[in-house]
């Protein structure tokens, strides 16, 4: 059974990590899809 996970946090709002960070542990996984969520937009 596959899990997907479309609310994480990257370093662009609250979260700890890059979002390739995020990615690449989700394809480690197996996980078919995961999605970000920011709480507020932030300057790159």
């Amino acid at each position: 059974m596959s899990w997907v996970n479309y609310h994480g946090h990257s370093s662009f709002c609250d979260g700890e990590e890059h979002p390739e960070t995020y990615i690449k542990e989700a394809v480690k996984l197996g996980m078919p899809a995961i999605g970000f969520s920011g709480h507020a937009p932030t300057k790159i």
